[in-house]
C-alpha cells in the first residue's frame, strides 16, 4: 500500500462503519483478509472491525 502522507486519503468515509473498516484494513498493513483476525482486543474499534454493529446484549 502506497503511504499518501494520510490514512485514509480517497477512501470511502461516508459512514462511521465504512470509516472504522478502512481504518483497520490501514492498521493491518492494507491487507483486508487480515483484519477478520485482528487480535487487539483494547482497541475502541475491535468490535466494529467487520463493518457491522455489535449485538446490544443485556441493554433494556
Amino acid at each position: 500500500m502506497k503511504y499518501t502522507g494520510y490514512p485514509m486519503k480517497d477512501r470511502d468515509l461516508s459512514t462511521p462503519l465504512k470509516a472504522i473498516q478502512q481504518f483497520c484494513i490501514f492498521c493491518m498493513g492494507g491487507e483486508r483478509s487480515l483484519v477478520p483476525g485482528c487480535g487487539s482486543e483494547a482497541c475502541p474499534l475491535f468490535q466494529y472491525r467487520l463493518g457491522t454493529l455489535p449485538d446490544n446484549q443485556g441493554e433494556t
